[in-house]
């Protein structure tokens, strides 16, 4: 006599949702592990076209450069300290841009871009940190920048960058994209500044691929 059994495979149904791009606003200091870069030293505030964060004035960056790890690295958020003090009048209001992207020389070339709104008191010495829908590969030993613009929808009320006196991330620079009155970037004519804005970039190091062994 055979017995025969049967195995049925339960079939497992996630509901998945996408995650939209968004900016946290923080006391606290982001947490520095894996593979980040950061520039936590500040203490100065650089007003209008070189770091005022308001309608009408240029994208404000930083440049930064990835290590060498060979497979590269994902970026899913950055963060950038605020001099100010201030607030997003309502959950509809203070609309913000921020970009990922390449850098050389003065030219920067986008290749992520995305806007969030912000609707939260935030107090001088906050961290604002923008995240992305979908992590960003990045290459190694390549010079990249990050950086955010005021939509200037609907008001033009906004915050100012911290950032230091002189040079002290020696892989980068702040930087602006635009001047001011205008509400579009101008990428092929950076205004490179000799500071650095406070900031965090969170990486992770691209794992190596797993190899598949056969046995016969």
């Amino acid at each position: 006599m055979k017995i025969r059994v049967k195995l049925f495979a339960g079939l497992v149904v996630a509901a998945m949702t996408a995650q939209a791009a968004s900016i946290s606003l923080s006391g606290t200091a982001p947490t520095v592990d894996n593979a980040d870069i950061s520039q936590l030293a500040g203490g100065t505030g650089h007003a209008a076209d070189e770091g005022d964060v308001w309608g009408g004035r240029p994208a404000m960056g930083q440049s930064f450069t990835t290590g060498v790890n060979a497979l590269g690295y994902t970026l899913d958020a950055f963060s950038f300290k605020s001099h100010t003090s201030g607030g997003n009048a309502a959950a509809d209001d203070q609309q913000y841009t921020f970009r990922v992207g390449t850098v050389s020389g003065g030219v920067f070339t986008p290749l992520v871009t995305e806007s969030s709104v912000v609707g939260e008191t935030f107090t001088q010495g906050d961290w604002w940190t923008m995240e992305f829908s979908s992590p960003v590969t990045l290459s190694s030993n390549t010079t990249y920048a990050i950086d955010i613009l005021h939509d200037n929808t609907p008001s033009f009320w906004g915050w100012r960058l911290e950032g230091t006196a002189g040079s002290s991330y020696a892989d980068g620079t702040g930087y602006s994209s635009g001047t001011s009155g205008g509400t579009i970037p101008d990428d092929s004519n950076l205004a490179l500044h000799s500071f650095d804005r406070t900031f965090h970039v969170n990486l992770v190091p691209q794992p190596p691929q797993a190899t598949l062994i056969r046995f016969r």
